[in-house]
């Protein structure tokens, strides 16, 4: 950003939410479209969660299928042991729920970035174990529908597609999949390999779009967005799904977030309004297991309350500040969420806004759209990026 600010003392007309600024940052940098691409991958890394995949494969420095079985009789014993596993599971599901993802048919704590072991549920509900219970037991997050599929399960319900929790056990005898409801059976290794890759959700490399990108303006037109005039936000994609974020230029708070599925005839969306979700990557999860979550922006939009937009109001001060003058008058785009404002200029002037220390709202010239993002990732680590104007 260039060193020319101006402070607006009075800071009623942003809609503030959470901590105010950390500081000024300037720069004289001025990014070109292969730094925003950099900043966009940045970005995108930082959104990818380093999971657990089952493999089969010990150089891929990942989880390993549990191919050495329990020397345990398969008896009443056992099966007595897997049923207090269960009930473990289930209450530390319905303490946890909010926090807890499927990831290639395993219990994810999206607060701990690592897997649920069977020993970390059993101690959080005061269950004794066997030390080497990991050894030999996964907790699982899966749809008693997938499991419909082997005959040698028995199920409450085989359609029912709400993600539940159930255990697996590598006993001498197979896989004995079962859940505090669900009977459950034994599966083989082959069979419980292909249970854990219905989940499987690397559907190729993560593509962070660009407009000259033919899928980019694809994905876009299936989103059908709401207004003839609009500002691209965010588009990802992988050979599976995609995830958009559009905000119309008739109404610049109206910004919308999309997933979408490529299906034979093309892209098509499967959720929208996911704006105005506090967890999407919960709701997600929930329904489409064996979606990359990597492919959501590393925001929340909603987390950031209200969007507002039009802050004609600042001008004449920001006129007797020296920041602009009359030539650069009126606005064509502006948007605010957090501690955040966004404006560009007729004469082609940006402005970034941010609340300070003092909660002043302090203004600032950027020389571009890239280097506005630049700046709010050096404020806040994950910024309302959604405010700024994209497609010039």
């Amino acid at each position: 950003m260039n060193k020319k600010n101006a402070i607006i003392t009075s800071v009623a007309a942003v809609c503030v939410v959470g901590a105010i600024g950390v500081g000024v940052w300037y720069s004289q940098n001025n990014e070109t479209a292969q730094k925003r691409a950099e900043i966009e991958e940045q970005i995108q890394e930082a959104t990818t969660a380093n999971v657990e995949v089952p493999t089969e494969n010990p150089s891929a420095g990942i989880y390993e299928i549990k191919t050495m079985p329990s020397q345990e009789a398969v008896d009443e014993t056992l099966y007595n042991k897997i049923a207090s596993l269960n009930n473990a599971a289930k209450t530390y599901f319905d303490k946890n729920d909010a926090s807890l993802l499927c990831v290639y048919g395993l219990m994810y704590s999206d607060e701990t970035d690592f897997t649920v072991s069977a020993s970390e549920v059993a101690e959080s509900t005061g269950l004794t174990v066997d030390d080497n219970i990991d050894d030999y037991a996964d907790i699982l997050l899966i749809r008693p529908s997938d499991l419909a599929q082997f005959d040698s399960v028995e199920l409450r319900s085989d359609t029912d597609t709400t993600l539940k929790p159930f255990t697996a056990y590598n006993s001498s005898e197979g896989y004995i999949i079962s859940s505090y409801e669900d009977e459950g059976g034994i599966l083989t290794m082959e069979e419980y390999r292909n249970l854990l890759g219905t989940y499987a959700s690397d559907h190729g490399n993560i593509v962070n779009a660009t407009e000259d990108d033919e899928t980019y303006w694809d994905i876009v037109a299936a989103t059908d967005f709401d207004d003839t005039h609009y500002d691209i936000k965010y588009v990802a994609y992988d050979e599976k799904y995609a995830v958009a974020v559009i905000g119309g230029m008739t109404e610049k708070n109206n910004i919308k977030q999309y997933v979408l599925i490529k299906k034979p005839g093309g892209w098509s969306v499967i959720m929208d309004h996911l704006e105005s979700s506090l967890t999407p990557r919960y709701d997600v999860n929930r329904s489409y297991p064996d979606m990359e979550l990597g492919l959501l922006p590393m925001y929340t939009i909603a987390e950031f309350g209200t969007i507002k937009t039009g802050f004609v109001e600042y001008e004449q001060s920001l006129i007797e500040l020296g920041l602009i003058t009359e030539d650069d008058m009126p606005e064509v785009y502006s948007c605010g969420a957090g501690k955040f404002v966004y404006i560009e200029m007729t004469s082609g002037k940006k402005l970034l806004g941010v609340v300070n220390d003092s909660n002043q709202l302090e203004f600032y010239e950027v020389g571009s759209t890239n280097e506005a993002i630049s700046a709010m990732l050096q404020f806040q680590e994950t910024p309302p990026l959604f405010i700024l104007h994209y497609n010039q």
